[in-house]
């Protein structure tokens, strides 16, 4: 399976698999199953003036099994359509017996 470089991924891809399960590796120990749950909408700014720099920012959630929790920090991922990709990720809440993480992208939107 191919690698995708983070910066091809963006709010749309993400959108385009919602609901969709990745495999999440953990160092050595078996994959962890999370699911995409929720992706906000991109928001781009900062281009205010010729030559500005523009950002975009957005976030994704996912939520996984309380049975194999995993801290903060980033990981290995896996999707049959995104690839291969490192993605940090922190722990923020609890929805019934899963556990959600979420990854916050902010950053400058270069010219393709």
């Amino acid at each position: 399976m191919s690698c995708s470089p983070l910066a091809a991924l963006d709010s749309a891809k993400f959108s385009g698999v919602l609901r969709s399960r990745f495999q999440v590796r953990a160092g050595a120990s078996e994959p962890v199953e999370l699911e995409l749950a929720e992706v906000t909408p991109e928001r781009r700014f900062g281009a205010g003036s010729a030559g500005a720099a523009e950002y975009e920012s957005f976030s994704v959630l996912f939520e996984g099994p309380d049975t194999a929790p995993l801290g903060q920090g980033t990981y290995s991922f896996t999707h049959a359509r995104l690839g291969n990709f490192d993605l940090f990720i922190v722990p923020v809440g609890h929805k019934g017996q899963k556990i959600q993480y979420q990854a916050v992208f902010n950053r400058a939107v270069t010219a393709g």
